[in-house]
């Protein structure tokens, strides 16, 4: 489908989809099913872009970046050239990534980096965004918009292979009917031309749930990739919460509000553990594919609680907030996640470029984006296991 096509479609789309306030009135009206046979063709889109001046690198350098839709695309693109941890590595997977909204300036977000940074690119959707992006402030929300979708992203300066679309199990009524998106969490697998040519998967694991959510959205990514060398990243969302009910919401609170803050620290950066019976068992299984996630990252924070990015918070009434003020920013200020990851099978830690958390870039004034920045050097085993 042409760019115009797309846009078109997206639309006609947000125009047939918008009105409906649940997901459930949606499918059952008499066009429903045709909307939805018309959004999974939409959401089937596999976009590609062809550097034209792109050597590959020797060295193996991997980075990983949830960007926030690209809405601080400038600070984005600024810290990918300069930050020497990320500047000139050779495959960048990304996460939350914009085509065609007015919160990121209506960029084509992925294939823009792509060019400016001289790399090919392969982006795929999640989401059609129906109201301009959840949180996204009203002026903003309702300026014009052009695909409206929200993707994932893998840059390369090797060249690419075949690029697959996985969905993943996903709160389909929720992101519909509260986020105002529809469409479903993916992984992004494509064929890395290298070498020795490998597997790399872009992912972002679902927040609203539970662990065992993610278990089993990382199942589905793990059981549709070939054996070999393989290098997963993506924001896997180990907050080693539940979520969806109000008694979920009030443990997870009294715990990040209550925990002695060495224990809390270990629990959300270490969410792997205890070694028996892990928060997140996602990490049971990825050990179980093969893959090591301990050796290609540091266990600096990749992301700082921020309450009033939550759905929960803007349920609460007014002067429940107001009168919580305090104990959310309590909670804040004690809670930092690691979310995001960079795992691999068939791959060793190059010395030369240990992991790399940039959390400075998700900190200050103006942050580049609300998540780190990751970055490791990987070499290739002899073996692959």
């Amino acid at each position: 489908m042409s760019a115009d096509g797309i846009a078109a479609e997206s639309r006609a789309l947000r125009q047939a989809l918008g009105r409906f306030r649940n997901r459930h009135a949606w499918l059952q009206h008499p066009e429903g099913r045709r909307w939805e046979q018309r959004l999974e063709q939409l959401l089937a889109t596999v976009r590609r872009f062809e550097a034209p001046d792109t050597a590959a690198p020797a060295p193996l350098h991997v980075a990983h970046w949830n960007i926030l839709h690209g809405a601080a695309y400038d600070d984005v693109l600024a810290v990918l050239q300069r930050d020497p941890h990320l500047a000139g590595a050779g495959l960048l997977s990304l996460n939350e990534v914009d085509l065609g909204l007015a919160r990121s300036g209506n960029r084509d977000v992925a294939f823009d980096l792509a060019r400016a940074l001289h790399m090919h690119a392969v982006w795929a959707p999640l989401f059609l965004e129906l109201d301009g992006g959840h949180l996204t402030p009203e002026p903003v929300r309702r300026a014009a918009q052009r695909e409206a979708l929200f993707g994932l992203a893998v840059l390369s300066r090797y060249p690419l292979g075949r690029a697959r679309r996985i969905e993943l199990e996903s709160p389909r009524d929720h992101l519909f009917d509260v986020e105002r998106k529809a469409g479903a969490f993916i992984a992004l697998v494509v064929e890395v031309r290298a070498a020795q040519p490998f597997t790399f998967v872009v992912t972002h694991l679902d927040v609203h749930g539970a662990p065992e959510t993610r278990l089993r959205q990382l199942r589905t990514v793990l059981e549709a990739i070939p054996e070999g060398a393989t290098i997963l990243c993506g924001d896997l969302n180990t907050t080693t919460f539940r979520r969806g009910a109000w008694l979920r919401t009030a443990a997870t609170l009294a715990t990040l509000a209550l925990w002695p803050r060495r224990m809390l620290d270990r629990r959300l950066h270490r969410p792997e553990e205890p070694p028996l019976r892990p928060r997140e068992p996602l990490f049971t299984e990825l050990a179980a594919h093969g893959f090591d996630y301990s050796a290609f990252n540091t266990r600096d924070a990749s992301l700082d609680l921020r309450l009033r990015d939550t759905y929960e918070y803007h349920v609460l009434p007014r002067f429940v907030r107001a009168l919580a003020r305090g104990l959310f920013r309590h909670v804040e200020r004690r809670t930092a996640h690691r979310l995001d990851w960079i795992v691999a099978r068939g791959f060793d830690v190059d010395p030369a470029h240990p992991p790399y958390t940039g959390s400075r870039w998700m900190r200050g004034t103006r942050p580049a984006s609300d998540h780190a920045p990751i970055a490791c050097g990987l070499r290739w085993r002899d073996r692959v296991v």
